[in-house]
């Protein structure tokens, strides 16, 4: 099973930040909406390699209290 994590913006990022972080964590992998939320997501990952650049991004994206993540069992 292909590794995923998931993720949720905070209520404080607008809306083209998130579309921003979107397109950007997109490169890992496959991102889907978690359904009945607004803010939350699970992003994925399909190709060798791409777990350490999301592992940075999501870093990244804590660092700047832009989005918390929660990685999931494979």
């Amino acid at each position: 099973m292909e590794p995923a994590v998931r993720f949720t913006f905070g209520t404080h990022v607008p809306e083209d930040t998130v579309a921003s972080w979107l397109s950007t964590i997109g490169a890992c992998g496959i991102v889907r909406a978690v359904e009945g939320s607004e803010r939350s997501y699970v992003v994925t990952v399909r190709r060798a390699g791409a777990m350490e650049y999301l592992k940075t991004l999501l870093s990244e994206g804590e660092r700047r209290a832009v989005l918390a993540s929660q990685y999931t069992a494979p």
